[in-house]
């Protein structure tokens, strides 16, 4: 396979139709390569390839974004992924919600052309019953502008029977000052040490804080887990995992059906990799107070918070603030709103166990300065703004004057 591949760059080298592509980090080495030729107006990838720490930073998505980026400016009307199937694309465009594929013009070049219009099709069937919830025509083009019916306007406000409807990014935080009395309360810090004694001391305690519900992700998380254990990585008495399942509509049968299948999977690791008197996850369904969920941040070693989609996730945000000997490793799935402020999380595609896996793997071998840097990254965030600066700017929005005072926030 290797020949082939210089047999390729011989033949397209020369040139100029074929191109190596690498993702460098902020210490200069290379964490993710493509490789792409140029054929007329189709780009094709015939190789990819990662590091460890690459798949850990999604080094591999981002090279791929900037690729299909490049072959659209170049005229390419086709970009061709090879070794992936139809659905193997899909998997690949849906993984990010679409986001990135729509805003760098993607669909034009990896959709078929029926693909695409069955695409639009359904994007102007969305739009369209959005518009009519919100009491406006049907028809006319998607977005604020030219809305049609009477209603006008530009950017993030719109004119409408005589008001002025305006739309903002406030994103919600967290009360830092709180957290920040509860990690100095000797109180606590005693029980957070409690903690780990009662787990035997662990080398590495792994911890989940999530609702009970589907879109947590909880199930696939321990079955990340477990598949390190399974692999050695992890290791029964010196790694422990704890999972907080906080109940929730605990009346509707489907959540019943969630919980229970959650701890049959708690049940099947801790029934194939325990010691008599040590499991390897110890899972909670039960409210806690908020000082002992204090002290289980200040236990825990690596924070995983990998929902499937979220709207924030406060959780997140607490295990930073409480962390303020710049220790703690934060798994984080790029699908939560906190994922856009919290930059220096080890971020997962929470579909894919081989990236959870993967950045449990990075968060581990974490070196005590590259943890430092990036603890103190998401601090900066969360030590800007807290809730009470979110209520401030909400509450100032809505007495400003101009409009455009909503269009997006700092950051």
């Amino acid at each position: 396979m290797e020949q082939a591949y210089r047999d390729v760059w011989e033949a397209f080298g020369p040139t100029g139709d074929a191109t190596i592509l690498f993702a460098i980090d902020a210490d200069g080495t290379p964490q993710a390569a493509l490789f792409l030729v140029r054929n007329g107006h189709r780009v094709v990838e015939p190789y990819g390839g990662m590091t460890v720490d690459g798949g850990a930073l999604r080094a591999n998505y981002l090279l791929k974004w900037e690729a299909i980026r490049r072959a659209r400016e170049a005229g390419a009307a086709t970009y061709d992924l090879w070794g992936l199937a139809n659905p193997g694309i899909a998997h690949f465009k849906t993984g990010f919600g679409g986001r990135e594929v729509r805003f760098i013009g993607a669909w034009d070049l990896v959709l078929s052309g029926l693909g695409r219009r069955t695409y639009l099709t359904a994007q102007g069937l969305r739009v369209g019953r959005a518009r009519r919830r919100a009491g406006l025509a049907a028809t006319g083009a998607p977005g604020l502008s030219g809305a049609g019916d009477g209603a006008s306007g530009t950017g993030a406000s719109l004119v409408f029977d005589g008001r002025v409807i305006r739309v903002g990014a406030f994103p919600i935080s967290v009360d830092s000052v709180h957290i920040n009395e509860l990690v100095k309360e000797p109180a606590v810090q005693a029980r957070a040490q409690e903690i780990r004694e009662e787990m035997g001391n662990p080398e590495l305690i792994l911890l989940g804080v999530d609702r009970l519900d589907y879109t947590k992700g909880i199930e696939q998380r321990i079955k990340a887990v477990a598949e390190l254990f399974a692999e050695g990585l992890l290791v029964a008495k010196r790694h422990v995992m704890v999972q907080i399942a906080v109940p929730s509509r605990e009346s509707d049968a489907h959540y019943d059906r969630e919980r229970h299948k959650l701890e049959q999977s708690v049940s099947a690791v801790n029934g194939e990799f325990a010691h008599l008197g040590s499991p390897v996850v110890h899972y909670i369904h039960k409210n806690l107070p908020f000082e002992e969920l204090v002290a289980l941040y200040l236990a825990a070693d690596i924070m995983m918070v990998t929902p499937f989609r979220d709207g924030m996730n406060l959780v997140a945000k607490e295990y930073v603030v409480s962390r303020a000997d710049l220790t703690g490793r934060l798994v984080l799935s790029e699908f939560a709103g906190a994922a856009e402020e919290l930059r220096g999380a080890y971020k997962v595609n929470p579909h894919d166990l081989e990236s959870i896996k993967m950045a449990i793997r990075a968060a581990k071998a974490a070196s005590a300065k590259e943890t430092r840097a990036r603890m103190s990254r998401m601090r900066r965030k969360t030590d800007r703004r807290d809730v009470f600066d979110w209520a401030q700017s909400f509450l100032s929005a809505l007495q400003a004057q101009d409009p455009a005072g909503l269009a997006s926030s700092d950051d």
